[in-house]
């Protein structure tokens, strides 16, 4: 049990040892480093009387103080490394200081180019009814994930899109999504009368009902709180294991074949529709899904 006095006590025993501590940043580091370490063993000692609010808290303020040791750390480093480059130079002429000085100064601007961020672009496109959405509504640049949310009736050609690596979505009514092959994953929930002509490496879909999936996927498929969801290969590609067909249904534990899917092995319910530039998703939706589920049963 958390004591108040014994808290209240400690608390106060903190904040002057953390205050100490601030103010020896700046004039001794190693002493700060020394009292910091002292405190954190204090800390994790007086844990068990203590509130879960003040442990978080003051576990922050820790973090925070070692955060700006280091900080002071980094600071002192280029200085070193900067009068030993100097030195070096200086026993062999007068003249070699001026030429060092230039040396230092590439390294660091060779190294700054740091941009393999590009992939964690994120492009979201949402609220949007009847519309026919590709790339151009969004003018991507390098790789990226996109988002979509709140469509209702929508055509999302995503095909020409070379840079897509992640698909999520949420939130879509009557809608048909064309993707390529993906490198990464498609996350998707709350769908309604969707068709999806897509692939990835990992595929989920959760709260979704009346939706068909054209798939290739490099791992087992999961689906989780849906209804009336069809599973198909996607047209061309190449999958000799058929991983489209090994649903995991998490909503499933019981043995025999989920009740929540069905798998069609031939993709003949896109035959036609989807020459062009599709624009019409209300008619692909009924003539798609009227093709997968010919006999339609409600709640199987």
């Amino acid at each position: 049990m958390a004591s108040t006095s014994a808290a209240a006590e400690f608390y106060a025993q903190f904040q002057a040892a953390k205050a100490d501590i601030t103010a020896a940043l700046a004039t001794d580091p190693a002493g700060a480093s020394s009292r910091l370490a002292s405190l954190r063993a204090d800390l994790a000692a007086a844990l068990p009387t203590l509130p879960a609010y003040d442990q978080r808290s003051l576990e922050l303020q820790v973090r925070e103080l070692e955060a700006s040791l280091r900080a002071v750390r980094e600071k002192e480093k280029p200085k070193s490394k900067f009068a030993f480059k100097r030195a070096t130079p200086s026993s062999g002429s007068s003249k070699a200081p001026s030429s060092a000085k230039p040396s230092p100064v590439p390294t660091p601007r060779v190294a700054t180019p740091a941009t393999p961020q590009l992939p964690d672009t994120t492009y979201t496109v949402s609220a949007r009814t009847g519309a026919r959405i590709t790339p151009e509504d969004y003018t991507p640049t390098g790789e990226y994930t996109l988002t979509l949310s709140s469509l209702a009736r929508c055509v999302v050609d995503l095909r020409a899109s070379s840079g897509l690596t992640s698909l999520h979505a949420r939130d879509l009514d009557g809608c048909v999504v064309l993707a390529p092959v993906l490198g990464g994953s498609v996350m998707l929930s709350g769908l309604r009368r969707c068709v999806l002509v897509l692939g990835a490496q990992q595929f989920r879909l959760h709260s979704s009902t009346d939706t068909a999936v054209f798939l290739h996927v490099g791992s087992l498929p999961v689906i989780e709180g849906c209804e009336r969801v069809t599973f198909a290969p996607l047209p061309g590609a190449q999958d000799a294991e058929k991983r489209y067909a090994q649903v995991q249904d998490f909503d499933w534990v019981r043995g025999g074949p989920s009740p929540h899917f069905k798998v069609v092995h031939d993709a003949g319910a896109l035959d036609g529709v989807l020459e062009g530039e599709p624009s019409d998703a209300v008619a692909i939706v009924d003539k798609v899904l009227a093709a997968v589920t010919p006999a339609p049963t409600v709640g199987a």
